[in-house]
């Protein structure tokens, strides 16, 4: 078994990945601020994993192992790899987000749970009405940044520039008070109270059929059960390291 450098020829011979993590691992190969390696045995991809770097934190985005192959240790030698790595870089958080049957698995590597995303579909939304959403421009960045490490805790500012194309802002008389950012994985959504996220949760509703929500954000929750939608558990965060101050209350979509 090695660990190399992933390329952006590999994830072409990973014929085994789903289309979305397919997807998922090309870009890490060529996004410059993605720390990604591929795990070969006998010239086959059994795993690619990977982490994007937000400053000081990381989010642990990639980690993928050949359905037939789980259980030889492909998947630790990899996340081994990555931490060491982000060890070495000085990031202080690592931050993932796993099937819930991953848990343990990444409890025994130092990681500690801070909660559930829950998927949320089937349900009927209410149109958007208000005029205070518009097109995300160049002057509303600082505005849009600073609500994000607000929410979060981490510093992303690279990842969110690189997908803002067709993001939108609440901007009250000057003020940024929420954004969406449509192209940003299932659509981030962050706002200041309810009234902003829930709104501009329904610029996202019309083009795509769910939205992620952490289970802290209640007020998003109640509105969309009352609107028939089924909330289910997608995914649980973990931290390794420093915990962030993660405010899920803030957070009306999650990328």
């Amino acid at each position: 078994m090695t660990i190399q450098p992933l390329t952006p020829n590999v994830p072409h011979r990973a014929y085994w990945m789903p289309d979305l993590e397919w997807g998922r691992a090309l870009w890490h190969a060529h996004t410059p601020y993605c720390y990604a390696r591929w795990c070969e045995e006998y010239d086959d991809v059994m795993g690619i994993g990977g982490y994007v770097k937000h400053g000081d934190s990381a989010l642990l985005d990639l980690l993928y192992i050949h359905p037939d192959e789980t259980g030889r240790g492909y998947g630790t030698a990899l996340l081994h790899d990555l931490l060491a790595h982000a060890d070495s870089e000085g990031i202080a958080t690592v931050v993932a987000h796993v099937p819930p049957a991953l848990v343990p698995w990444l409890q025994r590597h130092g990681f500690a749970p801070h909660g559930e995303t829950l998927r949320c579909t089937g349900g009927r939304f209410l149109q958007a009405t208000l005029d205070e959403v518009e097109p995300m421009e160049p002057q509303h960045l600082l505005g849009v940044l600073h609500l994000d490490r607000r929410a979060t805790g981490e510093d992303r500012r690279t990842w969110l520039m690189e997908h803002s194309y067709l993001g939108s802002v609440y901007n009250e008389r000057g003020r940024i008070r929420g954004f969406v950012l449509p192209l940003l994985r299932d659509a981030l959504i962050v706002a200041d109270a309810p009234e902003v996220g829930l709104e501009l949760q329904r610029w996202v509703f019309p083009v795509q059929e769910h939205l992620l929500i952490p289970a802290t954000n209640s007020a998003a929750l109640q509105h969309l059960h009352e609107r028939g939608y089924i909330s289910t558990v997608d995914t649980v965060r973990l931290v390794r390291g420093t915990v962030p101050d993660y405010k899920g209350e803030l957070v009306y979509g999650f990328a």
